[in-house]
C-alpha cells in the first residue's frame, strides 16, 4: 500500500499475500480469481482510498475469457482500463461492458514489448532469491495443520491408529494420510518394497522437498511463502522469511505446482503416486 505518492513499486512490501499455487493461472482459475478479489477486499478494509489490479497476461481463449470476467464479477471495479495493441482485447472489452462495466480502451505505449519466457523466468529467479535472501528454518506441527494441493486436502486425515496400522501392512513409516472416498492418500518416509493393497496412493515424503508453498492464517491470507524442507509424522520443517514467533498463527499449508533448487531456480516436478499393481 502506498502513502503518499505512488513512486516505485519494487521496494514495497505487501501488506497481505493470496498464494495461488503456480505462475500461470491457466490451471488455477479459481484461486486466481478469489485471490484478487481477496486482496482488493482486504486492501479497502485497510483503509485504502483507491485500489488498482493491475490483472495478468491470460487474455486469449475461453480461459483468458472467463478469468477476467470472474475477477470483474468479484471485484465490481469503477472503471476497467483496457490496454490493448489494435482490437485484441475487444471482445472482453464489449463483453464487460455487456455487464455494465464502464471500460476505457487506451492503447500500449510503443516503447513497451513482451518480455521473452526466458526472461520472465529469469526475473521470478532474482526474486525468489531476494524474497528467501533471510529466511530461516522453521518446524510446523502437523496435527494442527490443515494440508491441501498436490492431490492432498480432499478427504479427512487418517488418525495415528489408521497410520499405524498402514504402516505395519506396508513395511514403511507413513507420515501423513487421508481418506478420499474409497482410496487413501498417504505420504511415506520411503516408497514400500512390495506391492500396495488396493486403493491406496502411496508418494515418497522426499517427493514434496523443496516445493514452494503458502503458509495461510485463519483468514485465509498467505503470511509468507516457504519451502517444504523435511517431514515427519510429527512436524513440517519449512524454509520461510516468516519470522518463528508468527508460526503459531499459521493454521495451513498449501502446496503448489513450483519447486525451487537451491539456487532458487524454478522446476516443475511430478509426485510419484504410487499405486497398486492390476
Amino acid at each position: 500500500m502506498f502513502e503518499g505518492e505512488a513512486g516505485d513499486l519494487r521496494p514495497i512490501h505487501p501488506a497481505a499475500m493470496a498464494f495461488v499455487g503456480d505462475t500461470s493461472p491457466a490451471g488455477r482459475l479459481l484461486e486466481t480469481a478469489v485471490g484478487a478479489w481477496k486482496m482488493s477486499a482486504l486492501g479497502v478494509a485497510l483503509g485504502a482510498e483507491v485500489v488498482v489490479v493491475n490483472t495478468g497476461g491470460l487474455v486469449r481463449g475461453p480461459y483468458g475469457r472467463r478469468l477476467k470476467l470472474a475477477k470483474a464479477d468479484l471485484i465490481r471495479p469503477s472503471l476497467v482500463i483496457v490496454l490493448e495493441r489494435g482490437a485484441e482485447l475487444e471482445h472482453l472489452a464489449q463483453a464487460l461492458e455487456g455487464r455494465g462495466f464502464a471500460v476505457v480502451r487506451l492503447s500500449v505505449a510503443a516503447e513497451v514489448r513482451a518480455k521473452r519466457p526466458e526472461e520472465r523466468r529469469r526475473w521470478r529467479e532474482l526474486r525468489f532469491q531476494a524474497y528467501f535472501a533471510g529466511a530461516g528454518v522453521v518446524e510446523l506441527e502437523t496435527s494442527c495443520l490443515m494440508i491441501s494441493g498436490r492431490s492432498l486436502g480432499g478427504g479427512p486425515r487418517l488418525s495415528e491408529e489408521e497410520c499405524d496400522g498402514l504402516q505395519a501392512e506396508l513395511g514403511v513409516p507413513i507420515l501423513y494420510g487421508e481418506r478420499q472416498g474409497e482410496e487413501v492418500y498417504a505420504v511415506a518416509a520411503e516408497p514400500p518394497a512390495g506391492a500396495l493393497p488396493a486403493q491406496v496412493r502411496l508418494a515418497p515424503a522426499s517427493s514434496f522437498r523443496r516445493l514452494l508453498c503458502g503458509l495461510i492464517d485463519r483468514q485465509g491470507v498467505c503470511l509468507a511463502l516457504g519451502l517444504v524442507e523435511d517431514w515427519s509424522r510429527e512436524r513440517l520443517r519449512v524454509l520461510t522469511p516468516l519470522a518463528a514467533q508468527r508460526t503459531a498463527e499459521v493454521v495451513a499449508l498449501e502446496v503448489g505446482e513450483l519447486a525451487l533448487d537451491e539456487q532458487l531456480r524454478e522446476w516443475r516436478p511430478t509426485i510419484p503416486w504410487a499405486r497398486p499393481v492390476p
